[in-house]
């Protein structure tokens, strides 16, 4: 299906409703002239989409903003109890370890099509650092195969704390790549990111300052200030966040 970028702008349109489009772009951290833009038909980047989503008081998700169709979310009590669906709306079943090397039956077509990603038993946080061992694993997930690249290293981590509301909350999973790394190819985008002064990981936008010398990492929930890293300090890394589940527990 096509995507209908007019249809889109009619749907931004009507998710900013009765502010003005300066309000309204406030709550973004966005100017007036780039809703404008959205709303003549510009496609804002993904992180922007969900913003905005997040923002419709009808509550009809980011798969509306884009397509159109609304799609309620499940139950937990649908989902195994694993209380975890895809933002894009499939399910994505949650495997304990103990069964990880199962054939679950009449699976055989979706084996094919799914790919184990392994959960990390430590969390990454929506603030301060805190340490992840890699060797530590809760559960595995399946994650379609066309969202993984082949010979990419990916893992789940949950998230804790609420520096990233509204867009990622506690208990949300969100899948890292640790294959892509290069900061310079992640501005502006989700990632994970690793602070030698703390010894520690956590999920942030990545921005950079206006000169060049420094990284910016930026929370979504106003209450919390940017951290500032200087690019030349020893130890810093970022992973790219490649998708998010929503946890409804």
């Amino acid at each position: 299906m096509a995507v209908d970028y007019k249809k889109i702008a009619e749907r931004i349109r009507d998710i900013r409703g009765e502010k003005s489009r300066a309000a309204f772009g406030r709550e973004l951290d966005l100017s007036d002239v780039a809703i404008l833009n959205y709303e003549r038909g510009r496609i804002p980047d993904v992180v922007t989409l969900c913003n905005i989503a997040d923002r419709d008081l009808k509550k009809r998700g980011i798969i509306w903003l884009i397509s159109g169709i609304i799609v309620p979310p499940l139950p937990p009590q649908d989902i195994n109890g694993a209380g975890l669906v895809a933002e894009s709306g499939p399910v994505y079943e949650i495997l304990k370890v103990d069964d990880r090397q199962e054939r679950l039956p009449g699976t055989e077509e979706v084996e094919i099509k799914m790919i184990r990603v392994p959960i990390l038993e430590d969390k990454i946080a929506a603030g301060p650092g805190r340490s992840l061992d890699f060797k530590r694993i809760e559960d595995w997930a399946r994650v379609p195969r066309w969202k993984l690249k082949r010979g990419n290293s990916y893992y789940m981590i949950r998230v804790t704390g609420d520096s990233m509301e509204p867009q990622l909350r506690k208990g949300d999973l969100i899948l890292i790549n640790l294959t892509r790394r290069d900061p310079n190819r992640l501005k502006e985008k989700l990632v994970a990111a690793y602070l030698p002064d703390e010894e520690g990981a956590t999920v942030k936008i990545l921005r950079e300052e206006e000169k060049g010398r420094f990284w910016i990492l930026h929370a979504r929930n106003p209450l919390y200030k940017d951290r500032v890293i200087p690019k030349d300090i020893e130890g810093f890394q970022v992973a790219a966040v490649e998708a998010a589940w929503l946890n409804f527990e």
